[in-house]
């Protein structure tokens, strides 16, 4: 696509219209560093009808990249060359345009395709059940990777919320959860904390005793944490979901990364950013 626009498009446009000047275009795909990519879109967003139209970019050829995170108020008019290999993908990418002012999305199905030609001539009843058509998410209901990764993040909002409503206090800091549970408030014992966990994971209909006993020892294990964390006196208390480790985003599922600063200066900065 991107070597037919280099080749064919931009001259018969520059013939056609040449008041308009030279057709720029970029490409995006699996190639393309982020940050090439990131300095593209930011060039897009900040181009303007105020412009003169050699000066801005005007197009963009993208693989199935262009579904995932790229968000440009200016996207208008998107035309696939062929269905995507997923129903999903064919979702995400439409929904790039359109986002301040009506958009345009055509197809161009490839005749020698069969899936292709099935689009086109069920057209207006594919799209009518375009939902129903997405593929399953290629998970299982009771993988206990899942389970230790959103524990940390349950666990806060029910000590934080739940147990400090009941114990009528509050619970923001892992020195809070700590002097609440010296002082023996029902909700922070682990008898209480273990079965509410279980009825938020609705561990009693997993298919075996392993996951409820997984999600038990998890559970024990982090609150323990907590319990016997040595107290930072002196210190700035520690936020509960921080040392806890909650998920912050639905794309936290690897483990983080760690940068190491030597520069006295440097640390100054970071230590800035962090507060904001």
């Amino acid at each position: 696509m991107a070597e037919a626009i280099e080749s064919r498009v931009k001259r018969e446009l520059q013939d056609l219209t040449p008041e308009h000047g030279e057709l720029l275009v970029d490409t995006f795909n699996g190639g393309v560093p982020e940050a090439e990519m990131s300095a593209v879109i930011q060039r897009i967003r900040e181009g303007s009808p105020d412009q003169p139209a050699d000066e801005r970019l005007r197009g963009l050829v993208a693989t199935n990249v262009i579904g995932h995170g790229v968000d440009v108020d200016r996207f208008n008019v998107m035309v696939f060359a062929g269905f995507p290999r997923l129903v999903a993908e064919y979702i995400q990418a439409s929904a790039r345009v359109g986002r301040q002012v009506p958009g345009l999305s055509f197809l161009v199905v490839t005749p020698q395709s069969e899936r292709d030609r099935s689009v086109f001539d069920r057209f207006v009843k594919f799209h009518e059940y375009l939902d129903r058509l997405v593929d399953p998410s290629a998970i299982t209901r009771w993988p206990e990777p899942a389970m230790r990764r959103t524990v940390p993040g349950l666990l806060s909002g029910y000590l934080m919320g739940l147990a400090a409503e009941r114990a009528n206090t509050r619970l923001g800091t892992v020195e809070e959860v700590q002097d609440a549970q010296a002082h023996g408030h029902r909700p922070l014992l682990i008898d209480e904390i273990v079965p509410w966990m279980e009825r938020a994971y609705g561990a009693d209909r997993a298919p075996s005793d392993r996951y409820r006993g997984q999600l038990e020892v998890t559970v024990q294990n982090r609150y323990s944490s907590v319990i016997n964390q040595p107290r930072s006196y002196g210190g700035r208390p520690q936020a509960l979901n921080i040392y806890l480790g909650s998920m912050q985003s639905l794309r936290d599922t690897d483990d983080p990364a760690f940068i190491t600063v030597t520069r006295p200066d440097q640390a100054a900065i970071l230590r800035r950013l962090l507060r904001g």
